[in-house]
């Protein structure tokens, strides 16, 4: 969310006031007005929030004619929302004071008549990744015991107001000691970090460290087959899944 949403609460509330306001009168009259700003509580963080309404009307004062028997009011409401700067707690609560700001027969000098307590929480936002469904390898020989591929995997992180720090995993299809995404006596299929050069182990553990993104960023690891000394011709097939985090 960026800058400010003004909205309406789609139900009614309805606030109740302290029996003490009588003081013994049948009706009394107060003047009732919302505070400047809600006070987060329990933690929250991250957001401004300010709310108005009385008698279904997007006030922020008015005045309440109270007896024993209206000791409360019913309204709709009209929020305004915006973030502080700080960091955005994902569960958050705020506390919406009504103060009297007038009160007969005697001042009341604006004290907390009513709260509203607001309590939701904050989806946190999520990177993305796209990539190939397939990566087909040219074929490798005795004369040529080697092949590679460029696997392209993109990563979106449009949705952050700030920018995530992002590794992804690899689980390969073929469990193997030493984190190939293939391996028998023929041949050795394997993904291959295009930073450091060295095998991407295929175990759902090793972190591939893609860093800060802020919008989109592309990595090009590469798969890579190799056959051994002594191997029968044939097709093979690895399948993996890659996992993307947010540090």
């Amino acid at each position: 969310m960026l800058g400010r949403i003004d909205f309406a609460w789609s139900d009614d509330v309805t606030m109740s006031l302290p029996a003490y306001l009588l003081k013994g009168a049948s009706q009394v009259s107060l003047g009732v007005q919302w505070a400047d700003t809600c006070s987060p509580v329990n933690g929250s963080t991250g957001l401004n929030i300010k709310v108005k309404g009385f008698r279904n009307k997007d006030e922020q004062a008015d005045s309440l004619e109270l007896s024993n028997a209206s000791l409360f009011f019913t309204t709709k409401l009209w929020l305004s929302v915006s973030q502080s700067g700080q960091s955005m707690s994902t569960k958050q609560q705020y506390e919406c004071d009504v103060k009297g700001t007038e009160y007969w027969p005697v001042s009341i000098n604006n004290a907390t008549v009513s709260k509203l307590i607001l309590t939701f929480e904050i989806a946190r936002p999520t990177c993305s990744i796209s990539t190939l469904k397939a990566v087909k390898l040219p074929p490798v020989s005795k004369l040529s015991p080697s092949s590679s591929a460029e696997l392209p995997i993109s990563v979106d992180c449009s949705d952050f107001t700030s920018s995530p720090t992002v590794f992804l995993t690899l689980n390969g299809g073929q469990a193997s000691d030493d984190g190939s995404l293939y391996d028998d006596s023929n041949i050795t299929i394997e993904a291959i970090s295009d930073k450091t050069g060295l095998r991407w182990k295929a175990d759902g553990i090793e972190k591939y460290p893609v860093g800060r993104v802020d919008t989109v960023t592309k990595i090009t690891p590469l798969v890579r087959s190799s056959i051994k000394e002594g191997a029968n011709a044939g097709s093979y097939k690895a399948t993996a899944t890659i996992t993307l985090g947010v540090e």
